[in-house]
């Protein structure tokens, strides 16, 4: 015996722990021979009941010593134990000792008690009784119960890994030894029902085979399992839809017995009713994600029967009910399962089945709902491309028939129009359907003018399928004028799809420059409006080489043509060619002249719209070989382009095209461009100066551009009586000699240049990149038009030639702008925050008085600055237009998140002050909107605390606001319908928005969702009230439109959700129940209102209390006794209304 060997066996016969552990380090230590293993392989039977012998008692002993603290290397001793013990059990042929069966069983028994700092010797124990039960060792089944709870917890926990998985897997066989029925396992079942909705467990094939095998455990175990995987679906991805499809299915194909008919009847029938029966679109495309899984296994035996079987009491009969919900998803469901079969039945019965669906499929093609129709020409696309062969003939030309002839031309729907085409694209797959196809889809050529987009886009896509298949031509389908003329007028997404589809036909970059250039001159020659559209597109396309190559093509073209013009002029100005390609483009383009302006036009611009396209491109330093070799070129033609062409629209196109040259290249072009701008006038369209101002930025010359805006502004601005310009206060004095001609202000020009500025991205980028600070000068200069506004107010009219009340307005709307768009959060000095709360102080005092708000916020009298009398009306909408102007660039501020807590409230407060006036309808869609966007802005800004609450930063102030609004609605309903209906359009967006959200972010702040729906209440009992009393034999609604004015608009907007309709309900039984409404008038119109929403609602368990409340109210009525009196009238009528809706909502009359 070895001496090591024969000192580790007295080791564990004197229960010695110390020389143990220090051997166990020699076993562990790569510098020495001893290894735990081949000892332990090297011992007898003896022997080794010897070893074991002593390291029970050992076990035992430290175990003790551990519980009275007293022994520090206890857990190293344990974790030596279990090393020799696992190279004990992994011996090839193990001889497994009395002792050491014994001292597993201990370890597995303590090892969930030792603490978490002990993990790896908790998962070298769990190691140990993983061999053991693996191998089935003598007296496994007694070290299953912790290891199988430890490694599910392990499983289960945050950084559990696939290894985890595994490990569960292999002993998964344990499970079957455990009692489900009994108490004592609800810790393993609670650990195991955890585990079907863990991601990492459906993830990989050894966690999923695991779930499917837990169905075979117990029956009563499965409904627990179905019942969290169903609550599971609605949140759940795709991917893990159709593995808990795999689950099922694979615990369906293992099963037998009563856990079969479990499985089938209690959760695969469970999920095919629910995904027939659901309302919620998204759990029933979940449930058929689920369900699809199935579909697919039809090739495996005994699927198609079970499916028969399963479907057969739920899907014909869900097919023909009254729901049109339903019907939609049963023939989803029968699509996506088609054909429902027993491939082993009796063949009558299977051609019976065959038929009733082929029946079923044809009846839904023409079902009155659009949503079913739609699904059904989805569906009949799907099962016609997969068994064209298999389906009859005659069948097969009836059910594409009814596509073509009756579904594609359904005017009421156009789903159901984009369905067909959608299907035919599906159905173009089979190659079998192509020669029919051929013949029918020529028919379908108008739909590429369809009214609506959806229809037109999924029309092209099916082009676009055709394109790709040889027996089939598009133009054949569609002629390219149609094309073109779509390619025109038409939206994005219908544009990209066009260009798709004739780029090669255009633009074949395969073939010679020539080629291009003669397509690109029909393009042109066809519909120039088309080629301005495809070459927009058409560089996406492209490489940029590619595209600079094409610019240069054309480019040499229309060079050729102007020197073929200098020569028929004998004019021998014109630049000779520089190389041989160019002189045979010369000659190569004998047909077209520069007499063809509108062909030379196009050429130009589409020159100037492919390097617009790919002009960010060549900025990049990495492609300035290609913009160097475009710029040379052009620097040479550019010349005499301009020399050859003066037709406007020519002249414009060459003007960008300078500006993508540096200014040193077109020196007396450049020089020119700032006197053409300023010899515009306001009437010039932005296509007319636009180019003008890109070349300028483009040039470097913005200051240039921006002294000249000033100076007209600054002009226009003066204060009448003075010569006071407020420029001079921020322009700073250059120290040179200058010689300024004198120049007419034109301020509007100056708004016009200014807008597109900064609104044209080029532009926009250059001038806040390089003149920040001449920006902001600017700002301070209109900053002056307060005070021209404060002298308007007080003067009896206009202030100057220039600065006229569309000057000021717009000057005014300029400065907002500015301030925003120069909005630095880090500089106080440059925070619009800061600039409309000085503002809003100031247009409280200037303009809020115009409007005829008397008194300050603390109710002091207001000092009002008027002009004659006769100016008043015209001051009045000044200031009404300044104010809208307020609100809207406010709005805009805060929805691009500009603005804190404090400019927020300041904004609420104006508001309200506007409301105050009493004369604030041409504002209300302003106001309405300013409170939409300040209530959004109030939660993105609340604390968790105060989300948690349901409150946010304003909502106090939304209930009162809103009360203004919709009193001033009644108000103006009362004295002009016609124009409150206009009004009421103009704000319904915003208050159904505001209204939405409020209940939306406010839904645990009771109090403050009474305030609003008492105020939404409140105003339709009132109106009602008023028009019950007014016309006697008003006639019950059963739309929300008959109402009247007001409260048609108010219910419209509460019924668009259930919550809000829900607390209008209970608003109104609080008022009913608590005696408010104590006439037989107001009940009346309380009946009308619950009448109305239950034809609207009617499934809301809240109209029951309302008719209670009404008939308790009504039945302590006394009869008028008068039979002519209108009393009697409404309380007969009222009688009548409230048995009717008694009996309507199942109730006893």
């Amino acid at each position: 015996m070895a001496p090591t060997q024969e000192s580790f066996l007295q080791a564990a016969e004197n229960m010695d722990p110390a020389d143990f552990l220090g051997l166990m380090q020699q076993n562990s230590s790569k510098n020495e021979d001893f290894s735990v293993t081949e000892m332990v392989a090297e011992l007898n039977k003896q022997q080794l009941e010897k070893l074991w012998s002593g390291l029970q008692q050992m076990t035992i002993g430290t175990l003790l010593e551990l519980e009275d603290e007293e022994l520090s290397d206890a857990f190293s001793v344990l974790q030596g134990i279990s090393t020799v013990a696992m190279a004990t059990v992994s011996q090839e042929t193990p001889s497994i000792p009395e002792a050491l069966f014994e001292t597993a069983v201990v370890l597995h028994g303590v090892m969930r008690t030792l603490p978490d700092s002990q993990d790896k010797l908790k998962n070298n124990i769990v190691k140990l009784c993983e061999v053991w039960c693996s191998s089935e060792l003598a007296g496994w089944e007694n070290l299953n119960t912790e290891t199988i709870v430890y490694l599910l917890e392990k499983s289960l926990a945050a950084k559990a890994s696939h290894n985890d998985i595994k490990r569960v897997w292999s002993l998964r066989q344990c499970l079957l030894r455990m009692n489900f029925d009994n108490e004592s396992s609800s810790d393993l079942k609670s650990l195991l029902e955890n585990c079907v909705i863990r991601p990492l467990y459906l993830k990989h094939e050894e966690g999923r085979k695991f779930l499917s095998y837990l169905f075979g455990m117990n029956p009563t175990f499965i409904e627990n399992l179905h019942k969290i995987i169903k609550n599971q679906l609605p949140f759940c991805n795709k991917s893990l839809l159709e593995w808990y499809g795999e689950i099922y299915f694979r615990a369906w194909r293992t099963a037998s017995g009563p856990y079969l008919q479990k499985l089938e009847s209690y959760c695969i029938q469970d999920l095919m009713f629910f995904a027939v029966h659901a309302s919620s679109k998204s759990l029933v495309s979940g449930l058929r994600k689920v369900l699809g899984y199935f579909h697919k296994q039809k090739i495996q035996r005994g699927v198609d029967e079970m499916l028969l079987r399963l479907y057969d009491p739920i899907i014909w009969r869900s097919l023909k009910v009254a729901n049109a919900s339903v019907r939609a998803n049963a023939l989803s469901l029968l699509i996506d399962a088609f054909p429902l079969q027993d491939p082993d039945g009796v063949v009558e019965e299977t051609d019976r089945i065959m038929q009733k669906q082929f029946d079923i499929l044809t009846d839904l093609l023409m079902d009155p709902c659009p949503l079913v129709r739609a699904t059904a020409a989805h569906g009949v696309a799907r099962i016609c491309n997969v068994f064209w062969e298999l389906i009859p003939s005659q069948t097969l030309h009836n059910l594409i028939k009814t596509l073509v002839d009756d579904l594609a031309w359904d005017t009421s729907s156009a789903d159901v129009r984009m369905a067909v085409f959608q299907g035919l694209k599906y159905l173009l797959d089979n190659h079998l359907s192509h020669p029919l196809l051929k013949t029918i889809l020529p028919k379908l050529s108008n739909f590429i003018h369809d009214r609506s987009e959806i229809v037109r886009v999924a029309f092209l896509d099916l082009l676009l399928k055709v394109k790709g298949i040889r027996a089939i031509k598009f133009w054949s389908i569609v002629s390219m004028d149609h094309l073109l003329a779509r390619l025109e007028m038409d939206t994005p997404p219908v544009v990209r799809r066009i260009v798709n589809l004739i780029f090669n036909s255009y633009m074949p970059l395969d073939k010679p420059d020539d080629l291009k250039l003669t397509r690109c001159i029909f393009l042109i020659q066809s519909n120039p409006g088309a080629a301005r559209i495809f070459y927009q597109y058409a560089h996406r396309r492209m490489s940029l080489v590619q595209t600079s190559k094409f610019i240069t093509v054309l480019c040499r073209c229309v060079m050729a043509c102007v020197r073929k013009d200098r020569k028929t002029n004998n004019d021998q100005s014109a630049a000779e060619p520089d190389d041989e390609e160019e002189k045979e483009n010369e000659e190569d383009d004998t047909e077209l002249s520069v007499a063809d302006t509108d062909v030379m036009v196009g050429l130009l611009e589409t020159m100037a719209i492919l390097w617009g396209g790919i002009a960010a491109q060549l900025n990049k330093p990495s492609n300035n070989d290609i913009k160097e070799k475009l710029q040379a070129k052009f620097s040479q033609t550019l010349p005499e382009f301009f020399r050859t062409f003066q037709d406007s629209r020519a002249l414009s196109v060459l003007v960008l095209l300078a500006g993508y040259l540096p200014a040193n290249i077109v020196p007396m072009f450049s020089r020119c461009c700032l006197s053409k701008l300023k010899a515009m006038k306001p009437e010039n369209s932005p296509e007319e100066y636009g180019t003008w101002l890109e070349a300028m930025c483009n040039w470097g010359k913005v200051r240039d551009l921006l002294e000249l805006i000033s100076d007209w502004l600054g002009d226009s601005l003066k204060i009448q009586g003075t010569d006071e310009n407020p420029a001079a206060k921020t322009k700073k004095k250059t120290r040179c000699v200058t010689f300024k001609e004198p120049i007419e202000p034109q301020p509007m020009l100056a708004f016009n240049y200014l807008t597109y500025l900064t609104k044209q991205p080029v532009c926009r980028d250059i001038i806040l990149n390089t003149a920040q600070k001449d920006l902001r000068e600017m700002t301070d200069l209109l900053k002056g038009v307060k005070g021209c506004i404060e002298q308007r107010f007080a003067s009896p009219g206009a202030l100057s030639k220039y600065a006229t009340d569309e000057v000021l307005v717009e000057a005014f709307r300029t400065y907002c702008k500015m301030e925003v768009i120069l909005h630095d959060p880090e500089n106080q000095e440059h925070s619009a925050v800061l600039a409309f709360e000085q503002l809003l102080s100031w247009a409280d005092v200037e303009l809020l008085s115009a409007l005829g708000n008397k008194y300050e916020a603390d109710g002091s009298l207001r000092q009002k600055r008027t002009a004659a009398d006769a100016e008043a009306p015209v001051l009045k909408e000044l200031a009404e237009t300044l104010i809208e102007v307020i609100l809207v660039i406010a709005c805009n501020m805060l929805l691009v998140g500009v603005g804190d807590t404090e400019c927020a409230s300041q904004l609420a407060e104006f508001a309200r002050l506007i409301l105050q006036t009493g004369d604030a309808a041409k504002l209300l869609p302003s106001v309405t909107t300013l409170m939409y966007q300040i209530t959004e802005h109030s939660l993105n800004q609340c604390t968790e605390e105060e989300e948690d609450e349901g409150v946010g930063s304003h909502g106090d102030l939304v209930p009162g606001m809103l009360g203004m609004v919709i009193q001033t609605l009644a108000s103006l309903v009362h004295k002009n319908k016609i124009e409150a209906e206009k009004v009421l359009a103009g704000v319904k967006f915003s208050v159904t928005e505001l209204l939405k959200s409020y209940y939306r972010h406010h839904s645990l702040n009771q109090t403050v969702n009474h305030d609003v729906m008492a105020t939404v209440m409140a105003a339709t009992v009132a109106e009602m009230n008023a028009t019950v009393k007014k016309e006697l034999e008003f006639t019950k609604c059963d739309k929300v439109g008959n109402m009247p004015t007001l409260t048609a608009f108010l219910l419209g907007i509460i019924t668009k959700t259930n919550a809000m309709t829900r607390a209008f309900l209970e608003e109104l039984f609080e008022c009913i129940s608590s005696g408010a409404l104590q006439d037989t008038a107001g009940l009346t119109a309380a009946l009308h209102l619950v009448h109305t929403l239950h034809k609207v609602k009617p499934n809301l368990s809240e109209f029951e209390n309302c008719l209670t409340g009404i008939q308790g109210q009504f039945n302590g009525k006394e009869v008028p006794e008068d039979t002519e009196s209108p009393e009697r009238h409404i309380y007969q009528s009222t009688k009548t209304l409230l048995g009717e809706c008694l009996q309507q909502a199942g109730m006893v009359v």
